[in-house]
């Protein structure tokens, strides 16, 4: 991959984007080392870039840079995991007591399409497929936000939380898990049908705590 010929903006996005995604969907695990020297080379530029967007990422909790040491992925803190679950209902439900951006056609096509890709996903569960769709829904959701600090803010604590799922892999119902979600995506749907702001924060809200809860049980699973 080669962003040589991009602006340092458009450069900034997708490496920082793409270095997240894999942060994660795990391709980069907890606690692995990423090189500087190594992602500059795969992306075509300098260090200087890549160093800008590892202090980014740092910031947002989801690497730790030593200076004279290693960079590497934050471990998975567990400690942690329930207090960032709260934080996160808050704000989906704050998000629709603010006024969120009227839902289009795009929007209710693309929710359809999540409902589309989970049906498909039921005939051959895999962890990336549901971490990808999950992904999907939070970005249809994201971009309705209208207050541009809480979308960032949004957006930050999802991906603090989202790689939780595929660290228990082990111990998750599948067809239960991808059952759930189908119901729950299909319930925003009619939500953005009719532009229920407050509704839709409200079962977003909800979501986030079952799955929390769901979380919580197979945690329980894995200590047995």
């Amino acid at each position: 991959m080669n962003l040589g010929t991009l602006s340092a903006a458009e450069r900034f996005k997708i490496i920082h984007d793409e270095i997240r995604h894999r942060i994660c969907f795990l391709i980069y695990a907890p606690g692995q080392q990423l090189s500087e020297t190594a992602l500059a080379s795969e992306f075509g530029i300098s260090r200087t870039p890549v160093r800008s967007v590892l202090a980014q990422l740092e910031a947002e909790g989801l690497i730790e840079i030593h200076q004279g040491a290693a960079t590497r992925v934050t471990q998975i803190e567990l400690d942690a995991l329930r207090d960032e679950y709260e934080l996160r209902m808050n704000l989906a439900e704050l998000a629709g007591q603010m006024g969120l951006i009227p839902s289009t056609e795009r929007d209710l096509a693309d929710l359809r399409q999540v409902c589309a890709d989970l049906e498909e996903l039921t005939k051959n569960p895999k962890s990336i497929g549901y971490a990808k769709i999950n992904l999907n829904f939070h970005n249809i959701l994201l971009r309705r936000v209208r207050n541009p600090s809480l979308q960032t803010l949004i957006d930050r604590m999802y991906f603090r939380t989202s790689r939780i799922w595929l660290s228990k892999i082990p111990y998750i119902d599948w067809q239960n898990e991808i059952s759930n979600f189908i119901i729950q995506v299909k319930l925003m749907l009619e939500m953005f049908k009719i532009n229920d702001d407050r509704g839709t924060g409200l079962l977003q809200r909800h979501i986030i705590y079952t799955s929390l809860r769901r979380f919580v049980r197979y945690g329980e699973s894995e200590e047995l």
